[in-house]
């Protein structure tokens, strides 16, 4: 959800941490709303850790990328390893 539309170009990546605000807010009241009782720090866990293992690594284009593609994907994947630093 987070990174879809700035992975394709159409979301600035300094606009992932308000996104990424909403994205766990609608998570944990998604939950709350099913009668599950997660902590937030649960939520994030989860949230970022399956972030960073789906997205990050694969943020980066090849070698064959025009350079706006390659240094739009470089911020991209900064912004996303700035999120799960921020939340440990």
């Amino acid at each position: 959800m987070l990174i879809g539309l700035a992975h394709a170009g159409e979301l600035a990546p300094d606009a992932l941490p308000a996104v990424h605000n909403l994205i766990l807010s609608a998570f944990q009241e998604g939950l709350a709303a099913e009668g599950m009782q997660v902590s937030h720090d649960d939520v994030l866990y989860g949230y970022l850790g399956s972030l960073l293992v789906r997205a990050a690594f694969t943020a980066l284009p090849d070698d064959g990328a025009p350079l706006e593609l390659f240094e739009h994907r470089v911020l991209l994947t900064r912004a996303m390893v700035d999120l799960v630093s921020q939340a440990i």
